[in-house]
């Protein structure tokens, strides 16, 4: 095929310019831009992909690179084409806004709707994270019956530690672990004389900080960890239910009931917020007593390197080394721990090392794309409207100069020199409605969350600062808006270009509107309505084992489409008959 190839180009570049061969040269040398796009999709997917990594984000800074050298190499081609359309796009600006404002529509769309998956995915995902904090892996074993923790020898957590530090899979990725006891417990301020249950004890050693992070107050100050055996800190939750301050006496009733003082209230964030209950950290001593428990503790947290957010991507090496250790230090039982991904995890009453921080941010995350994806599929109906816009305006933009493309036409410009026109016209309106539609979209997404927090703290205990305070959007998601924009709008202002570059010199001089389209357009339009019905009902079908509400939602709206497509040919027989 390159021989092949090569031979035709050969034949081309020495045919005559009246030849057969010289016609076909030019032809095709006006397809080359079509035929250069389609050389670097192949180039991509067939191997560049493979070894820059192939990430979307990677594809959409390809694509973006390949139509703008494209889009150089035609201007560079045809630089007087290329003047004309840049005197058209400034000479008018008002008309410039407009247009911009009217293409920028589904641009605005694709970034207020991927800026609020970014939204939740944060709003969802910050409980995940903080539920846990640090404690990245944590070894518990549950009871069959009241799903408690039980209680197991303190001494398997410094031998879990220490086999763990030497494991070459998991040392590289491991931080620390912490012996912990957590036990629910009800509690009462002296001072106040309001009583809470339903919290969370939390015991731990004064050094715990250096793995599972500081308390810190509202005023962003620093907790002491070290604080003795009848003092203790309280997150702000369970400050604001008790009206509790600091310096007042609190009572915990557990096993064994006791006074502590509050030294501290922290802030519920990584620290302060683990479990995302109402918490009250005591020394390890005092949790053992409250609990009537010496010597033993219920859960061991195992922290990894690389922070709060970045360091679950270590879970599953770290989880499963653990595992491995615990099987080899707890007494012989019927179940083992899970040490190999493909075996499934043993049940809850067996000492294991569970990775519930990874597997609750998946979770949230997965409800953030669900609820995102649900926004995306109905702003596809705005989007659609948008490319129907595209079209409408540069049919007017061409209906508005028909004469004076007409006089171009009859003075010498070619019809190819007349799309190219039009395509480095629309090339500068798609790029700037593409950039003015990503940040239009960021305000578009504002809307939607606030809306969003509004209805939920009608119905749920949800503030409202809270909420607005996870709006949050990434580089990625708005470069990949600005592409999506950019790639949509310059499809259809392609198509439009070369529609438009179809008129008719003389009804185009004389400014004679074009003639009404046969039935034969439209029955071609009716084909594709019933290709559309068909693609409608497989995608729907596919919804039920899938369980997918897009395609659940997507699979009509092809059909009603493909539906008003037939109906059209009926309406126009229908009118051709009056």
């Amino acid at each position: 095929m390159g021989l092949g190839a090569a031979y035709l180009f050969y034949l081309f570049s020495r045919a005559k310019p009246t030849s057969r061969a010289g016609r076909y040269s030019r032809k095709v040398l006006s397809f080359s831009p079509f035929i250069a796009g389609l050389a670097a999709l192949l180039l991509w997917f067939g191997g560049l992909g493979s070894i820059v990594g192939g990430s979307t984000i990677g594809f959409e800074v390809y694509i973006v690179i390949v139509l703008l050298l494209i889009s150089l190499g035609m201007i560079l081609r045809d630089r007087l084409t290329f003047r004309m359309a840049l005197r058209n796009f400034v000479r008018r600006k008002t008309s410039m806004a407009i247009v911009i404002l009217g293409l920028m529509i589904g641009t605005a769309m694709i970034s207020g709707s991927l800026v609020t998956q970014d939204t939740f995915t944060e709003l969802f995902t910050r409980g995940a994270y903080y539920g846990y904090g640090f404690a990245d892996e944590v070894v518990y074993v549950r009871n069959v019956t009241s799903f408690a923790y039980m209680y197991f020898p303190a001494s398997i957590s410094p031998s879990l530690a220490s086999q763990l530090a030497s494991n070459p899979q998991a040392q590289p990725f491991l931080l620390g672990t912490t012996p912990e006891i957590l036990d629910t417990v009800s509690m009462s301020d002296t001072n106040t004389g309001n009583v809470q249950s339903q919290v969370t004890l939390i015991g731990t050693y004064s050094n715990a900080s250096k793995t599972l992070g500081d308390f810190h107050s509202t005023s962003g100050s620093v907790i002491p960890p070290n604080f003795g055996d009848t003092e203790a800190v309280i997150n702000d939750r369970t400050a604001r239910d008790l009206n509790a301050t600091v310096g007042d006496s609190v009572v915990v009733y557990s096993a064994v009931p006791a006074t502590f003082k509050i030294v501290g209230i922290a802030l519920s964030d990584a620290r302060g917020s683990f479990s995302g209950n109402d918490n009250i950290f005591v020394t390890i001593n005092a949790a053992q007593q409250l609990t009537n428990h010496p010597g033993s503790i219920n859960y061991i947290a195992i922290t990894n390197i690389g922070g709060l957010r970045g360091s679950i991507q270590h879970s599953q090496v770290v989880g499963l080394a653990a595992n491995q250790t615990l099987n080899s230090i707890t007494p012989a039982s019927v179940y083992k721990c899970k040490t190999d991904p493909s075996q499934t995890a043993g049940p809850a009453s067996t000492l294991c090392a569970y990775s519930e921080k990874q597997n609750s941010v998946n979770s949230a995350t997965t409800s953030a794309q669900s609820l995102s994806s649900f926004l995306i599929v109905l702003s596809t109906f705005v989007i659609v409207a948008g490319v129907v816009l595209i079209v409408n305006i540069f049919v007017m933009l061409a209906e508005e100069r028909k004469s004076e493309m007409g006089m171009s036409r009859a003075v010498g410009m070619r019809r190819g020199q007349l799309t190219r026109m039009f395509l480095f016209e629309g090339s500068l309106y798609s790029a700037g409605a593409a950039f003015v539609g990503v940040f239009v979209g960021i305000a578009i997404a504002y809307v939607i969350v606030y809306v969003f927090a509004t209805i939920i703290a009608r119905f749920f205990p949800v503030n409202l600062s809270e909420v607005l305070a996870s709006f949050t959007f990434t580089p990625e998601s708005l470069f990949t808006a600005f592409t999506e924009g950019l790639l949509i709008t310059y499809v259809t202002i392609l198509f439009t270009s070369w529609r438009v570059s179809k008129l008719n010199i003389i009804r185009a001089i004389r400014n004679i509107p074009e003639p009404p389209q046969g039935v034969r357009t439209y029955t071609v339009l009716s084909l594709a309505g019933i290709v559309a019905i068909i693609i409608g009902a497989l995608v729907f079908e596919q919804s039920y084992g899938a369980k997918s509400a897009v395609e659940a939602l997507v699979g009509p709206s092809i059909i009603i489409f493909g539906a008003g497509l037939i109906l059209s040919r009926f309406f126009l027989t229908a009118m051709h008959s009056r």
